[in-house]
């Protein structure tokens, strides 16, 4: 989707790890795993090159998304800030068969959800 010599934004699709797992068959074909060969290198004199690029975040097995890799030591440390003080926003979206039940003694409001660290923008 974008890619200059500190980072990159990529598509993940759905099925496809984030990083491998060194202790299984688990994760060989993964997003950290496939990067430099699909990425292009920083450009010689870029500072803090990291040897291998590494996913800033992560998403799960089954989500898909845009995922932040970084290139550089000062990318992954700006790019991990911003996520951590929610410079940069996150948008999940849902796709459902049907209309879910929604459980009472399940439920939180909106207040509590950012209590917990969730970020809904709005409060009851």
């Amino acid at each position: 989707i974008y890619e200059d010599d500190h980072f990159a934004v990529v598509n993940k699709p759905a099925g496809v790890n984030v990083n491998s797992h060194r202790t299984s068959g688990i994760g060989k074909k993964s997003i950290r795993a496939a990067a430099p060969y699909v990425l292009t290198p920083p450009a010689f004199g870029t500072l803090g090159v990291i040897r291998r690029c590494s996913p800033v975040h992560r998403l799960d097995l089954v989500t898909s998304g845009i995922l932040l890799i970084a290139k550089t030591k000062p990318a992954i440390v700006d790019l991990t800030r911003q996520l951590k003080y929610r410079i940069v926003k996150k948008t999940y979206t849902a796709i459902v068969n049907g209309i879910p039940k929604e459980f009472e003694d399940r439920s939180i409001t909106s207040k509590q959800a950012h209590a917990l660290g969730v970020d809904v923008g709005y409060f009851d």
